[in-house]
């Protein structure tokens, strides 16, 4: 069968090799080469890293800009049969002591394997059902807005993904909080 055609604002993304790009001052890059200068992109660093083999500059949906570098950080990383090897020598109920599994739901917003719930706090509730509230007047508004090519349109559409988003974000923060 044919490929698909990618649509605009479906996974839009470019991924740069290190020939493509070098580090100028702290928080700015160099795009191109020295035959085509493409720009000067400014990023906030969050944590230290080593020099990039390639960087990915995407956008998502809500008209966010992400940019993410891929690194050797100099350690190796354990194989499938180091990992067999060190968990053979424990026996079923030392393996089960230290490991815990969690399931994110729906209804129960994090489960974890011993059964026991964790539900968002007063705040995180709170929050959530403002986003909820939000996400259901501005499909109302949406549905009424008829120009599908309207800039309103448009605005509503990107302010309605970006409640999604926040929606979305609250549930994976609080699913990482409780795992970590």
């Amino acid at each position: 069968s044919k490929p698909a055609r990618r649509r605009k604002g479906e996974a839009d993304s470019i991924l740069l090799t290190n020939e493509l790009f070098q580090f100028w001052g702290a928080g700015l890059i160099l795009v191109g080469t020295e035959q085509r200068f493409l720009g000067v992109l400014e990023y906030r660093q969050h944590r230290e890293c080593g020099q990039p083999n390639s960087v990915t500059i995407s956008r998502d949906k809500c008209a966010r800009w992400w940019i993410s570098f891929t690194f050797d950080d100099g350690t190796l990383a354990k194989t499938d049969k180091q990992l067999l090897a060190a968990l053979g020598t424990k026996t079923d109920a030392q393996i089960a002591a230290c490991t815990v599994g969690f399931d994110r739901g729906i209804v129960q917003q994090v489960t974890g394997s011993d059964g026991k719930v964790y539900c968002f706090d007063e705040l995180k509730k709170r929050r959530f059902a403002q986003y909820q509230r939000r996400v259901r007047a501005l499909s109302k508004k949406l549905a009424r807005q008829k120009d599908k090519r309207s800039k309103r349109r448009t605005k509503t559409r990107l302010k309605l993904a970006k409640a999604h988003a926040r929606i979305a974000h609250l549930r994976t923060d609080h699913a990482h909080q409780i795992s970590h």
